[in-house]
């Protein structure tokens, strides 16, 4: 008996032996990105959950981030809400600043940058933005104003309704 037959004859024995144990053998075709991912999960019965592990653990990201995103854009429209039914109630005091600002043209970005750091949100809704509620932080958001009157920026200020 010669290699070959010796080596078909021990593959004989390897599949009888793999139908005994209830296996049942089959041929894939797989994407060529997927082979890797395959051949280890051929190799060693770890691998699968392994490979369920990580598949799992990125779903679990991709999820609590869309999550988290979708909560912060919530928060953020409640507070606008909020701002709006404040600024309504409250009309701004003659020492305090304009509880909100609307400006004739969209600012440039840098500028719209520049008013989120000085405390100033954004509402879509009504196109204004809204004092920041911390009354220390009204130094840093009239400076912010006083810029765009330098530059020429045309913006009304408004009291409340």
């Amino acid at each position: 008996m010669d290699a070959a037959q010796r080596h078909r004859e021990a593959q004989r024995r390897h599949e009888a032996a793999q139908r005994a144990a209830g296996l049942k053998r089959i041929r894939l075709w797989v994407r060529p990105e997927d082979v890797a991912a395959f051949q280890e999960a051929a190799r060693s019965p770890h691998a699968l959950a392994r490979l369920r592990a990580k598949a799992v653990a990125e779903i679990e990201q991709e999820v609590r981030e869309k999550v988290t995103k979708r909560l912060e854009l919530r928060t953020e429209r409640a507070l606008l809400a909020q701002a709006r039914a404040e600024a309504r109630q409250h009309p701004a005091d003659s020492n305090a600043p304009p509880a909100r600002v609307r400006f004739g043209h969209r600012p440039p970005g840098t500028f719209r940058r520049q008013l989120r750091e000085a405390g100033w949100r954004y509402d879509p809704v009504a196109a204004v933005w809204h004092l920041p509620e911390d009354p220390e932080r009204w130094p840093a958001a009239v400076a912010v104003l006083d810029e765009a009157e330098v530059a020429g920026r045309s913006f009304e200020r408004l009291a409340g309704a």
